[in-house]
């Protein structure tokens, strides 16, 4: 195993110094790659960066990290090795810009290409795009009209029982840098529970309290949930690259605490049992009770609890973070439409426009985790490249 290993990353190696030999001029200081990183040099990366964590003590090793949000594994698929790299974040294209010129050409810095520059050698049949940076800004490029209409009729027919609106500037914008940074500032104020965030949730259980049962599930609810430090919590899950994150005691949690305060008494006994095939048949009756919406939706969340608690391994447990993230996404986005709309009648407007703009976060969180999902399934396609501009280094 070890000697194939070897000699898939020899081959790698001699493609991407083969690459090297064929960038194109642009100008009197700067030469562009025409063709878009493959999945096997990308590995050398990647190979790199998992040989520095296992030989040394690091701590962060979420930042060293690199594969595409919706590989299962922190290699490619065999099949995949001579194919483009698509669905990378902008951070991870700089980092591999930074280790080319770190490791394999120390003569050249290499860079993301601007918007000018990625129009001077554009691929117009690709299907990929390419992360740009534009002075202060990421931005993705080489979009055509035909394939974003394809896109959008694939979006459109996945699954969205809250019809929340799919926000366009996502398809051409850092998303990930935008959320990571909303989200970081909401956790450092995790222990608020009486954020927007939180309210917005609330809003939602309070909104219809006219049956026994949602009386009940709205009181029996485990308030944690509620509150913004689950939800930053199951953030930090769902985008995590790290198989080696603490798993065991999400799971001691999930068996303790949030399946017992779901507010229904037959799924609490069958926790209490220990028998998982009585939970999942009493979800299943629970989500077909058409007669109360909250009640149907919130078994999806309990569902999600179940298929977090039966993972075996880190990418089983992060796709159920990422439905259980969706899911308490949906509810906060319903959650501010239903307070706006109160607002609305009663003519207190001085917040509406902060919702609205809590919305559209809430909306490409949304999003992205449905685009996630749907790559995991090979629904929909990924999209996002690395083309590389070098320019000497100057030598002090």
């Amino acid at each position: 195993m070890g000697k194939l290993i070897m000699e898939k990353q020899s081959l790698a190696l001699e493609k991407l110094l083969a690459r090297l030999r064929n960038f194109v001029k642009i100008n009197d200081q700067s030469e562009a790659d025409l063709d878009y990183i493959t999945c096997s040099e990308y590995q050398l990366f990647q190979d790199f960066q998992l040989a520095k964590i296992v030989s040394s003590e690091i701590e962060d090793q979420e930042s060293y990290l690199h594969q595409p949000d919706h590989w299962v594994s922190v290699n490619p698929l065999q099949s995949q090795l001579h194919s483009p790299l698509a669905g990378i974040r902008s951070t991870d294209a700089i980092a591999f810009c930074h280790w080319m010129g770190t490791n394999i050409d120390p003569e050249h810095i290499y860079r993301l290409p601007s918007l000018d520059e990625e129009s001077l050698f554009s691929l117009n049949k690709s299907t990929l795009n390419t992360w740009c940076f534009d002075g202060n800004r990421f931005l993705l490029s080489n979009f055509s009209i035909n394939f974003i209409s394809d896109l959008v009729d694939s979006l459109n027919r996945l699954s969205n029982p809250y019809s929340i609106p799919l926000v366009m500037q996502f398809f051409f914008q850092d998303n990930q840098n935008y959320l990571d940074s909303k989200y970081q500032i909401q956790r450092e104020t995790a222990d608020n529970n009486r954020s927007d965030l939180f309210l917005a949730l609330d809003y939602v259980l309070d909104f219809n309290l006219s049956s026994k049962q949602t009386r009940a599930l709205a009181v029996g609810t485990n308030q944690d949930l509620l509150c913004l430090r689950e939800f930053i919590k199951a953030y930090k899950v769902a985008f995590s690259r790290n198989p080696k994150f603490k798993l065991g005691h999400l799971k001691d949690k999930i068996l303790k605490q949030n399946f017992k305060w779901t507010g229904f008494d037959e799924i609490t006994k069958a926790v209490e049992d220990g028998n998982l095939d009585l939970i999942q048949s009493s979800i299943h009756i629970l989500k077909l009770d058409k007669s109360n919406s909250i009640v149907m939706s919130w078994a999806s969340i309990i569902e999600d609890y179940l298929s977090i608690y039966r993972a075996d391994n880190f990418f089983e447990m992060r796709r159920a973070f990422r439905s259980y993230l969706l899911h308490l996404t949906e509810y906060a986005y319903l959650g501010y439409s239903l307070h706006r709309e109160a607002r609305n009648k009663s003519n207190f407007n001085s917040d509406i426009f902060k919702y609205k703009n809590e919305q559209i976060t809430l909306a490409k969180l949304y999003w992205q985790l449905k685009i996630f999902l749907a790559r995991e399934d090979g629904l929909i396609p990924a999209w996002e490249g690395i083309r590389l501009i070098r320019e000497p280094r100057i030598r002090k």
